[in-house]
């Protein structure tokens, strides 16, 4: 990933303000968690250690901007980003379903460490209403924005790596 860093960099930052804009047009609404994404698919292109980075780092840039508790999303991405450990075995590089799953399966995980932290904070946490409200609608949208966002990462890959110097 070496020579892919700045790339990984940039888009972490735009996921991140994409996604606090987000949060605040769409005030109350589901919308796609775009570094849990982002973090999947640079572990599925670049190795699981390179997507938990980046769920890391995203994770506590959106735990300093998005306000308090410290350290909710940053928690909540990292577990969610385990999945990528999964989905990079010998069946995942052979189905194009694999990444899907792992997006299912991060946005679960996701919101069950932040709706555990929440209760553990001592709130309330409407079950139902969630799972209705935010959980089945993220789980769709992030689904459907996977492929096309590791499509993208595969491409900047390709395009950012190190070049070689022409023979003469």
């Amino acid at each position: 990933m070496e020579g892919n860093v700045l790339v990984v960099v940039v888009l972490v930052i735009v996921a991140i303000f994409v996604e606090l804009f987000f949060s605040l047009l769409l005030v109350d609404r589901p919308h796609p968690l775009l570094v849990l994404l982002l973090a999947i698919s640079v572990g599925m292109v670049h190795g699981p250690r390179d997507g938990a980075f980046v769920a890391f780092s995203g994770g506590l840039l959106l735990d300093v901007f998005g306000g308090p508790p410290l350290g909710r999303q940053t928690l909540a991405l990292v577990i969610a980003t385990l999945t990528v450990f999964l989905a990079r075995t010998d069946l995942a590089r052979r189905t194009v379903l694999a990444p899907v799953l792992a997006a299912v399966a991060g946005t679960l995980l996701y919101w069950v460490v932040l709706a555990i932290v929440e209760s553990a904070g001592g709130l309330a946490v409407p079950w139902l209403h969630l799972v209705l409200r935010w959980v089945l609608p993220t789980l769709v949208l992030d689904a459907l924005l996977v492929l096309p966002l590791i499509a993208l990462m595969e491409r900047l890959s390709v395009h950012s790596g190190p070049r070689r110097m022409a023979q003469r």
